[in-house]
């Protein structure tokens, strides 16, 4: 398995990137541990001291000095770089080793048929009023007035002299 450093920059300078990049490396590690790694520095021109230190020692420390020498080959690495990670691992080669097991996968499980529960019945909807808009609506029929007559007009009511 490859691993192409340039991917994270030509200049590899931060703690916390290096810290990223290391879990990476040995999470895949665990994961096919007789697989060997190539870390390409190809396109890199320049790795800080504190990137190596803690790339290349939490490397040191997670795999031993022994299981970084077996299982990790460097390319590429340019003479710059090569003695901030010389550095790296001379700090390093009595750091106690903290090879972590593989994590614990989780026992497998039988799936059993889903069942969907029935649903509760619901109450029937009532009938929607329907309304007629008043511009399609007909018209009333207009009741006609009763005929009686000529119409009687009460006589003014005034003073009686």
């Amino acid at each position: 398995m490859d691993f192409r450093m340039k991917d994270f920059g030509a200049v590899l300078e931060s703690r916390d990137l290096a810290k990223s990049l290391c879990q990476s490396i040995l999470d895949e590690h665990w994961k096919r541990p007789d697989e060997h790694k190539r870390i390409d520095f190809g396109g890199v021109r320049v790795v800080s001291s504190f990137f190596a230190d803690e790339f290349i020692g939490g490397l040191v420390v997670g795999l031993g000095t022994e299981g970084f020498k077996e299982s990790l080959t460097l390319l590429n690495v340019s003479e710059m770089n090569r003695i901030w990670i010389e550095r790296a691992l001379e700090r390093r080669k009595d750091a106690p080793v903290r090879v972590a097991p593989p994590a614990p996968q989780p026992p497998a499980v039988k799936a059993e048929p889903v069942v969907a529960p029935k649903p509760e019945p619901r109450p029937a909807p009532k009938p929607e009023k329907k309304t007629v808009p008043a511009e399609k609506a007909k018209p009333a029929a207009k009741k006609t007035p009763e005929k009686k007559g000529p119409a009687k007009m009460a006589a003014p009511q005034g003073k009686k002299k």
